[in-house]
C-alpha cells in the first residue's frame, strides 16, 4: 500500500494542528500516487481542519455555540479546478 490517507493524517496530528495535518496528508497523496481528494481532522484540541486537492469539497461542522456550518469549498485565486496552495490543495482553518 503506497498512501493509508487516514492513517497518515492520524499520524500527522500527532505533532500538528488539525489542518496542518490535513494539509500535509493531502500532500503525499499527491506526492505518492498523483492521488485526488480531501480530508476533514479534528484535534485534540477540538479544532478543525481540512484539506483537498479536487476542485471542490463539501464540508460540515458544528461550531462552538452548536451552530451548523455546511458548504462546498471551490479554490479561489486560480483558474477553474485549480487550488491555491501546495501541490494543488487547499486548506480551511478552524
Amino acid at each position: 500500500m503506497k498512501v493509508l490517507l487516514t492513517r497518515t493524517a492520524c499520524d500527522l496530528l500527532r505533532d500538528h494542528a488539525a489542518t496542518i495535518a490535513a494539509h500535509r496528508a493531502i500532500e503525499i497523496l499527491h506526492r505518492r500516487v498523483q492521488g485526488r481528494g480531501g480530508i476533514i481532522l479534528i484535534d485534540q484540541h477540538g479544532q478543525y481542519g481540512f484539506a483537498h486537492n479536487t476542485t471542490k469539497m463539501a464540508y460540515a461542522y458544528a461550531d462552538s455555540s452548536g451552530h451548523t456550518i455546511a458548504g462546498i469549498r471551490v479554490p479561489v485565486g486560480k483558474g477553474r479546478g485549480e487550488a491555491d496552495c501546495g501541490p494543488r490543495c487547499t486548506t480551511h482553518v478552524g
